[in-house]
């Protein structure tokens, strides 16, 4: 399994290697140095961006399987059950 962080210079600021591949994505983060770090406030996020005159935080965006934290951000997961099938369906109907 490999793991590894890489900045948006596509520069590498973490690499971590040596779990089977067999072991679930969050598992594998959750004992990685990352992981540790960013519980403790030593991974060195603490910087922002102004972006459109707001100011940004920087956060890393990780696999959506890995817990969200204030540090790490995942992407949008739609199962496609209970109240986003509704919603979803409504749209499509709009759209005919």
């Amino acid at each position: 399994m490999l793991q590894a962080l890489v900045d948006h210079q596509n520069r590498f600021l973490n690499v971590y290697v040596g779990w089977p591949g067999s072991l679930h994505d969050a598992w594998v983060f959750s004992n990685s140095q990352v992981y540790t770090k960013g519980q403790t406030g030593m991974l060195a996020l603490n910087t922002v961006q102004i972006i459109g005159g707001l100011s940004v935080p920087v956060v890393i965006l990780g696999h959506p399987a890995f817990p969200l934290l204030p540090w790490l951000i995942k992407p949008y997961s739609y199962s496609g059950r209970g109240h986003g099938l509704g919603v979803k369906a409504k749209i499509a109907e709009q759209r005919q």
